[in-house]
C-alpha cells in the first residue's frame, strides 16, 4: 500500500487526511481538521495530525490557496509560507506536490457523484464543454476544466482578484465605499466569506436598514460575524439588516459566476465550492442568484441554457489531491 497525505489548506481551516493511492474506494484511513489560527505554520499542523492520528504516509500532495511557484507558496490570505521540499525531508516523504486549491477543486469535480451535488439551475450541459468552477470561502477561487480527449485539463486562475463590476445603483455606492476603504472593489471583495461582513458594515454605516441590537451586539464581540450574519438573516424574525447583507452577497455571486461562464464560455456547467454556500445552501433561497446569472443582455439566452450546481461533498479538493497524486506519482 502506498499511502497519501492529503491536505487542503484554506485561509481559516486546514482539512488533513491519509489515503490509499490504490484503493480510494476504502475511504480515509484517518482524517482531521484543524483552526488554523491555532498553528504558526504548516508544519505544526502535519506533526500534529501525525500525532494525533499515530498514521504515517509516503507521499503527499497539498493544495493551498496561493500561487505555487517552485512547490512553494506564500498564502494569499494566511500569512504562511509553505515549502514543499522542507515538508518532503521532514517527512521523509518520497514524493510532495503543492496543488492550487482550485486545480484540486477541479480534479475532484469529473469524479462526483450524483449525491456530491446539487443542480441550483437547470440547462443543458455539454459534454465538450467547458467547465467553470467558481468557490466562496475565506477567499474567492476560481478555476476551469478544457475537456481533452478522454479526460480534462485543469487550470486554476486568480479570476476572484479581478475587478467587481456593480450592476445597479447600490452596489455602485459599494464600490465607491470600498474604493475609500480599501483602494480597490475586487470580486473577491463582495463574493468571498469575508464579504458578508464586510457588507454588514457597509450597510451599517448607510444606516438605511435598520437591523436588530442584539445582533449588533454579537457582531460586535465575535472575530468572525458570518455565522451571527446568516443566522440573523434565517431566523424567525429576520434582522432585516443581516437579510440585505445575504441577498447582495447572493445577487453578486450570481453575477460573477456569470462573468466566468461567458469568459470561459462553459457549456460544461458551473460549479460551486467553497464553505460558505455550505452554510447557506437549504436556509436561504438563491433566486436572486439565479436572477443575476441571466442579467446579461444579449448573453441571456445562452446563460439559460447553462447549469449551476453546487457541490455538497465537502472532501472534494483532499479527493481531487488524491486524484493529482496518482497522475503525477505514476509519472515520477
Amino acid at each position: 500500500m502506498t499511502a497519501v497525505f492529503v491536505a487542503d489548506i484554506g485561509g481559516t481551516k486546514s482539512k488533513l487526511g491519509v489515503l490509499d493511492l490504490g484503493n480510494e474506494a476504502a475511504g480515509f484511513i484517518a482524517q482531521a481538521v484543524y483552526q488554523n489560527i491555532d498553528f504558526s505554520d504548516f508544519t505544526e499542523v502535519v506533526s500534529r495530525f501525525f500525532e494525533d492520528k499515530k498514521v504515517s504516509a509516503d507521499i503527499a500532495c497539498i493544495a493551498v490557496a496561493g500561487v505555487i511557484e517552485e512547490n512553494t507558496v506564500n498564502m494569499t490570505n494566511l500569512s504562511w509560507y509553505i515549502d514543499g521540499n522542507s515538508l518532503k525531508e521532514k517527512f521523509s516523504w518520497s514524493d510532495i506536490f503543492l496543488i492550487n486549491d482550485m486545480t484540486a477543486l477541479a480534479m475532484g469535480i469529473p469524479h462526483l457523484g450524483e449525491d456530491d451535488i446539487v443542480e441550483l439551475k437547470g440547462g443543458v450541459r455539454q459534454p465538450e464543454g467547458t467547465i467553470a468552477v467558481i468557490a466562496p470561502g475565506t477567499g474567492l477561487g476560481q478555476g476551469y476544466l478544457v475537456p481533452h480527449g478522454e479526460s480534462y485539463i485543469f487550470k486554476c486562475s486568480e479570476g476572484g482578484h479581478s475587478g467587481f463590476a456593480p450592476a445597479n445603483e447600490d452596489e455602485l455606492e459599494l464600490t465607491r465605499w470600498l474604493w475609500q476603504k480599501y483602494g480597490f472593489a475586487s470580486a473577491e471583495l463582495v463574493c468571498a466569506g469575508p464579504a458578508i461582513s464586510t457588507l454588514y458594515q457597509y450597510y451599517k454605516e448607510k444606516n438605511e436598514i435598520k437591523g436588530h441590537e442584539s445582533i449588533a451586539q454579537k457582531v460586535a464581540a465575535v472575530n468572525d460575524a458570518t455565522p451571527v450574519i446568516v443566522g440573523g438573516a434565517i431566523a424567525a424574525d429576520p434582522c432585516p439588516l443581516c437579510t440585505q447583507v445575504i441577498h447582495t452577497f447572493i445577487s453578486t455571486l450570481g453575477g460573477e459566476a456569470a462573468n466566468q461562464a461567458l469568459k470561459l464560455y462553459a457549456l460544461g456547467g458551473v460549479y460551486i465550492g467553497g464553505g460558505v454556500i455550505g452554510h447557506l445552501h437549504g436556509k436561504v433561497s438563491f433566486e436572486l442568484f439565479i436572477e443575476r446569472f441571466l442579467q446579461k443582455e444579449k448573453m441571456r439566452e445562452l446563460l439559460t441554457t447553462i447549469p449551476v450546481y453546487i457541490i455538497t461533498n465537502s472532501d472534494v479538493l483532499m479527493l481531487g489531491a488524491l486524484r493529482y497524486a496518482k497522475d503525477m506519482h505514476g509519472n515520477h
